[in-house]
């Protein structure tokens, strides 16, 4: 059985400032783990190259097949695209799914409050009937 995973994002796509320089955004494992949800999970530092001490902090479910780096590296070109951007922008992120995501601070800046895993069945049937 696959899998549907659905991430709802609310924000304001009119007031976007352009980005006219090149950015690259990465992360490194902090070799702890974080439980959430009762799970013990990898915790990651994510950060841009050019600034290494503004350290977000994020919780993956490594379980999940989430390919991060494509899902926001084409989120990030859409709000480029629509910011009128010069720049570029490289994300590279670990697979899984993003369960939470801290500022330095300790702010919270995104945090899952329920995960459901939806099994989908797809059953296909093939009938051929031919007459003359």
């Amino acid at each position: 059985p696959s899998i549907k995973t659905f991430i709802f994002i609310f924000m304001d796509g009119e007031n976007l400032d352009p980005l006219n320089r090149s950015m690259e955004i990465i992360s490194e494992n902090t070799g702890t783990t974080t439980e959430f949800m009762g799970q013990q999970l990898d915790t990651y530092w994510v950060f841009p190259t050019s600034e290494p001490d503004s350290k977000l902090t994020m919780v993956i479910d490594g379980t999940k097949e989430i390919d991060n780096s494509a899902l926001l590296n084409k989120f990030i070109q859409l709000m480029m695209n629509k910011s009128n951007s010069s720049g570029n922008m490289e994300i590279n992120l670990p697979e899984g799914l993003i369960l939470s995501i801290t500022e330095p601070g300790g702010e919270l800046i995104l945090e899952a409050i329920e995960i459901k895993d939806t099994p989908t069945t797809i059953d296909l049937t093939h009938s051929f009937k031919i007459t003359k």
